[in-house]
């Protein structure tokens, strides 16, 4: 159970920085995983950890996939996640409050 917590705890780790990782060394004013830090420092959105537990406990599976978008000026969270019967789902959250936007199965 805890090599499973310590799986868990690093897939969330590395999906963070490549969601918001930026490669690009000449770019060095602006980094969008500093930008999604600020943000949250702000409370203008909710940290990342509480709405993957949310989302995982609403759509059992594994997280794949994650992205922070602006969609008509509302920051959402895109959680991809595969099901226990292997089904991919794209779960849109809104960011600031943890509302489910929209489910859809991508299958």
């Amino acid at each position: 159970m805890i090599a499973l917590v310590g799986a868990a705890a690093f897939l969330t780790a590395a999906l963070y920085v490549a969601a918001y990782a930026d490669d690009d060394d000449d770019n060095d004013h602006f980094k969008p995983h500093d930008h999604a830090r600020e943000l949250m420092l702000q409370k203008r959105i909710m940290p990342l950890e509480t709405l993957q537990a949310q989302v995982l406990s609403q759509f059992a599976g594994r997280l794949i996939d994650l992205k922070l978008d602006e969609d008509d000026g509302q920051l959402v969270y895109e959680f991809k996640v595969l099901t226990e019967r292997g089904r991919v789902l794209e779960i849109k959250i809104d960011a600031r409050t943890g509302t489910v936007l929209k489910v859809e199965d991508d299958d």
